[in-house]
């Protein structure tokens, strides 16, 4: 199941990429992750990454809510709780590699 399942990645990965370097990706109705064909997130992203952390995330966020994500790499987390706290909420997000800096910026 497993090979299956990796096949079935490599060929959604080669489609969404097949003229882009770069993709938009719904991670929720009205949010998108920018997402790189070289990133080694992507694959983990398309595979539903880390479904339990981001369903936990969504459940103990308020509106108005102060997050501070430490290591935010390109943004997922960031994304996902700036929409958790809403309009008045606040996220904090922090990252010392310039490349995926570069990156949470773009997101």
């Amino acid at each position: 199941m497993e090979m299956i399942l990796n096949k079935y990645l490599k060929f959604e990965m080669f489609y969404l990429f097949i003229s882009n370097d770069e993709i938009d990706f719904p991670l929720l109705k009205d949010t998108t992750i920018r997402l790189c064909k070289d990133s080694f997130l992507t694959p983990l992203i398309l595979n539903d990454f880390e479904h339990d952390e981001i369903v936990f995330l969504k459940k103990i966020l308020d509106k108005d809510d102060v997050v501070f994500d430490i290591g935010a790499n390109i943004g997922i987390y960031t994304l996902l709780s700036s929409r958790y706290v809403g309009e008045f909420g606040v996220v904090y997000a922090f990252e010392p590699s310039p490349y995926s800096y570069k990156k949470l910026n773009s997101n």
